[in-house]
């Protein structure tokens, strides 16, 4: 098994969804919820995202698979 397989194995049993929210990518990067919406509103580092709404305060989620393979090519730092 790949890390990017074991990578989304281990977040669909901790989720059991196929998206994630802010908060639970903030939770995962070990970031808070403020950083994670400036990096939206200035297009940096972040998985792909779809935004629910026209409006900039509308929902953001993250879909599963996007943010397996961020973590998978993200350069681990100790």
């Amino acid at each position: 098994m790949t890390e990017f397989e074991t990578t989304l194995k281990l977040l669909k049993e901790t989720y059991g969804k196929s998206t994630l929210t802010k908060q639970e990518i903030a939770k995962e990067l070990n970031l808070s919820v403020s950083t994670i919406s400036n990096r939206i509103s200035q297009g940096y580092d972040l998985p792909n995202y779809k935004k629910l709404g026209p409006n900039r305060c509308d929902k953001v989620v993250f879909p599963i698979v996007d943010f397996a393979k961020y973590l998978t090519r993200t350069v681990k730092v100790s």
